[in-house]
């Protein structure tokens, strides 16, 4: 079923996932994703870059739709592929009728190969088939790599024209910057469902990780200040920072989002403890 319309009914509750880089990786991918199926996600989607073999994420999505009955949302990265690889990507898709697309450029650092056929996610969004596909894409909070949020809203805007139905945050932890960026949105009239992205830290390597990788994330005094002082403490870090998570969903289902989008790194502890602390289901 169509993003779009399930964003119709009701607020969204949603899964990413990484294609796993060995045989036991794939026995947990699995696992997890079968574990976290109680919930009922609305959809499930899986990450496309160069630790596995090209494609496989779409091979994953088309194995958890078919014999995992979830729907899922396809990552559609433009500037590792041609547009005639493109192209095949989208028929093969409608072949497996799979309807929803992230319409996304790709983190260069995630490719060994960048061609120059694409620039923007904008390039990509113009040879998708409106008629055949729910299309999201991905949005930043905070700004992208520059920190610009009115170049982020621009492109948004830009993105919302071309056929783009919603859009998901990159994980944010500090509510203020998220209602800072809401409240600019606004003003330029953009309608556009936005749902949230959360990551549950459970482990200091994963903060360690996602600090490295994602230069423009605010931490809030208070987060940093549990992970520093249960680092070496699994379960108490754990327990404290999905307090954390429960408590900023609970903020923000004040606000008129879309949904929630659990970053899940492959693991289902941290997205139970986060449903067991909050009404988000």
């Amino acid at each position: 079923m169509k993003i779009a319309l399930k964003l119709k009914k009701k607020k969204t509750f949603s899964l990413e996932f990484f294609p796993p880089k060995n045989e036991e990786e794939f026995e947990i991918f699995i696992k997890t994703i079968k574990e976290l199926k109680k919930y009922k996600p609305d959809f499930v989607s899986v990450t496309d870059s160069n630790i596995s073999a090209k494609l496989k994420h779409i091979a994953l999505s088309k194995l958890i739709k078919e014999k995992i009955k979830v729907d899922v949302l396809v990552h559609l990265t433009c500037i590792n592929n041609t547009k005639n690889e493109i192209k095949n990507i989208i028929n093969v898709l409608e072949e497996n009728k799979i309807e929803n697309i992230l319409a996304l450029r790709g983190d260069p650092r995630n490719f060994y190969k960048n061609l120059n056929e694409f620039k923007h996610a904008t390039d990509l969004l113009k040879i998708i088939p409106k008629e055949k596909f729910s299309i999201g894409v991905a949005i930043h909070p905070e700004g992208n790599q520059s920190k610009d949020i009115k170049k982020e809203i621009k492109y948004l805007k830009i993105k919302k024209e071309l056929g783009a139905n919603f859009g998901i945050t990159q994980v944010f932890f500090d509510n203020s910057k998220f209602y800072d960026f809401i409240n600019i949105f606004e003003k330029n009239y953009i309608k556009l469902p936005i749902i949230c992205g959360i990551l549950p830290i459970t482990s200091y390597k994963i903060y360690e990780k996602i600090r490295e990788k994602v230069k423009n994330l605010t931490f809030p005094k208070e987060l940093i200040n549990i992970i520093e002082k249960y680092k070496d403490k699994k379960e108490e870090l754990v327990e404290s920072t999905t307090d954390f998570a429960a408590k900023q969903i609970e903020e923000l289902k004040k606000y008129p989002i879309a949904g929630f989008h659990f970053f899940t790194f492959n693991r289902a502890y941290g997205v139970r403890k986060i449903i067991s602390k909050t009404n988000i289901l």
